[in-house]
């Protein structure tokens, strides 16, 4: 994981012009690996590095969270709120589910006020943190905790 935020941090720093050759080339590699694969290779499971087994469909939407949440930076003008609407409560909610699959994860609920999104994760009782959906997505973002300016409540029931 070390190894991968350097390279993301490095990115950051590329040209305009780089990153979207980058990005192209990266699309171009992937789709001639996927169109490679045998058929028996469509149904083995491998394990991702945030510990979620998939199978080679699977993927795509894996590509565009990843894509989506280190587009996301308040200072080029593409925030968490600006994530497409049918991406975002699929891309909180698989990022839900890789907190829920981590043995550190404390127990916690989340909830969107504007989407209906609700997803407990941790084991036992813990605060509900809630607040817009794009809040959340930015707040579970380790990376951008603190930087972007969001608003999220959290409280304990007892």
């Amino acid at each position: 994981m070390d190894v991968r935020a350097a390279e993301i941090e490095a990115g950051a720093r590329w040209p305009v012009a780089d990153l979207v050759v980058d990005v192209e080339d990266g699309a171009d590699r992937f789709e001639a690996a996927v169109r490679s694969l045998p058929p028996v290779a469509w149904h083995a499971e491998v394990r991702m590095r945030t510990g979620e087994l998939r199978t080679p469909g699977e993927p795509n939407p894996t590509r565009l969270r990843e894509l989506e949440i280190h587009h996301a930076d308040p200072d080029a003008g593409y925030g968490f709120s600006d994530i497409p609407a049918e991406a975002a409560p699929w891309i909180i909610g698989d990022i839900a589910d890789a907190l829920a699959r981590r043995q550190d994860t404390p127990a916690l609920r989340l909830e969107a006020t504007d989407s209906g999104f609700a997803r407990t994760v941790g084991s036992g009782s813990g605060p509900t943190v809630s607040g817009r959906q794009a809040d959340l997505l930015a707040w579970t973002r380790p990376a951008r905790r603190g930087v972007a300016p969001f608003a999220l409540v959290a409280h304990c029931v007892d």
